[in-house]
């Protein structure tokens, strides 16, 4: 199973950086060799961080035209599965709202999972109009 994480990673100094790595060093682990796991990492600053060989796309989280060619370069990579980290604040736009470019570009060959944190959304204001 070839699968692909997206968020924030380390070194970018923030919990949810740490959990994905822990997630996407997991998945490696666990899927063994014959599976690719990788990252698309979110960038809160122009140039970026120096990140690990298991990064292998960055986005700006800032810059729209990024979400789009995120989904163009997965499309391509032969994953199964894409783990979508979700937290308002770590993607461009009011509320988050372009990552949810980066699924309508794309990702019809793989299923997309995102952890159910979302439910909290209506308790802290944040609208559920998201369209895929």
């Amino acid at each position: 199973m070839n699968v692909a994480v997206i968020g924030n990673y380390v070194p970018r100094q923030c919990g949810l950086a740490t959990f994905t790595t822990d997630v996407a060093t997991w998945l490696s682990r666990t899927l063994g060799p014959r599976s690719d796991v990788f990252v698309v990492a979110m960038n809160d600053r122009p140039e970026g961080y120096d990140y690990p060989p298991m990064v292998r796309f960055e986005v700006q989280a800032g810059n729209p035209r990024d979400y789009p060619r995120a989904a163009d370069y997965l499309n391509m990579s032969d994953i199964d599965l894409v783990n979508l980290q979700h937290e308002f604040g770590i993607y461009g736009g009011p509320k988050g709202i372009y990552i949810a470019d980066l699924l309508r570009a794309g990702l019809i060959a793989c299923a997309c999972v995102i952890p159910l944190a979302l439910i909290c959304g209506a308790i802290r204001g944040i609208p559920f109009y998201w369209r895929l």
